[in-house]
């Protein structure tokens, strides 16, 4: 269990690396576990597939054809590669320390290796699946700490804006569109927030066409 504390502030600090930063790093702890926990038999330490060896795997295709498509549906926590394992770092047969000297950040590879050992070394599937809860914990953490900029102009005539907003209004949505323009004009003139702190929508029992029935 010590070990897996102390991997618990690994994954922490790897995720969490600036941006640029052992980048093809990220990837490399979902990807191997995920290998692991789909299939025990696999060695974890494995990057590259070895001809008769059947306890070793692609680890660039697992990368690229899972991890990388989850990674980019949840804002690309882990950053924005698409073929990470194509990198440096990971263009290895597999983590060992015999490749230490080839790595720029030699602590990182020692912790890698550290945790994979301890992989292979408990062989549990129950230990594999502690990891990687771990690991998507803190890619769960990292989506909702990120903040997405909309490309939006800091101007617009009046003309234009209503032209925007029967646009928006074409599609029959059931009122779920103007609903969501109310919201925007209410909090923009600082209605919500100064006067109410929710606004809610209901189906219309009665004939929307009524003179005067502004219901939404």
């Amino acid at each position: 269990m010590d070990i897996l504390a102390n991997s618990s502030g690994i994954i922490r600090n790897l995720l969490r690396a600036p941006k640029g930063k052992s980048s093809s790093f990220r990837f490399f702890l979902p990807t191997q576990l995920l290998a692991k926990q789909a299939d025990p038999t696999r060695d974890s330490h494995a990057f590259q597939l070895r001809e008769g060896d059947g306890h070793t795997f692609n680890a660039r295709d697992v990368a690229k054809h899972v991890v990388v498509p989850l990674n980019r549906q949840n804002g690309s926590p882990l950053g924005s590669s698409g073929d990470p394992y194509v990198n440096n770092p990971l263009r290895l047969p597999g983590l060992s320390p015999q490749y230490r000297e080839q790595q720029a950040d030699k602590l990182l590879w020692d912790s890698l290796c550290e945790i994979m050992d301890g992989v292979e070394t408990n062989d549990d599937p129950e230990y594999v699946c502690s990891l990687l809860d771990q690991v998507l914990l803190e890619m769960r953490r990292l989506i909702e700490e990120l903040t997405i900029q909309y490309a939006v102009p800091q101007r617009i005539s009046h003309p234009v804006l209503m032209e925007h907003i029967r646009e928006y209004l074409i599609p029959k949505t059931g009122g779920r569109r103007l609903h969501a323009v109310c919201i925007a004009l209410l909090r923009t003139s600082g209605i919500i927030g100064a006067y109410m702190t929710r606004l809610a929508a209901e189906r219309l029992t009665l004939p929307t066409r009524l003179a005067g029935d502004r219901r939404i």
